[in-house]
């Protein structure tokens, strides 16, 4: 298995059914593979934002407003969400190799 921090992508929308495919090329073998789980970055992505909110929520009620501790804690947050929404999706995602003529 060969992972790389950048990636060739391509997105093809499909008529029959309609969706959309983004394909990932290999740096390595050239091959071109799609995410097994496509979906689980977006449920990634909306559960780190749910949490984010109520921290921050939480975070804005004991304070009794904005103040300069709630904006740092907007960007800590932002920033540790982030890192820990990467780690996730680095696991989780799985590649399936497509043949020539796949769509």
């Amino acid at each position: 298995m060969y992972g790389s921090y950048s990636a060739y992508a391509r997105a093809e929308v499909l008529e029959h059914p309609t969706r959309l495919l983004i394909r990932f090329r290999c740096k390595r073998c050239g091959q071109d593979s799609r995410l097994k789980h496509p979906y689980i970055n977006a449920v990634v992505g909306f559960a780190m934002s749910v949490v984010l909110f109520v921290v921050i929520y939480q975070q804005a009620l004991a304070e009794g407003g904005w103040g300069l501790s709630i904006v740092l804690g907007v960007l800590l947050g932002i920033v540790l969400l982030t890192m820990l929404s990467y780690a996730v999706t680095r696991v989780a995602n799985r590649y399936i190799p497509l043949a020539r003529g796949e769509l």
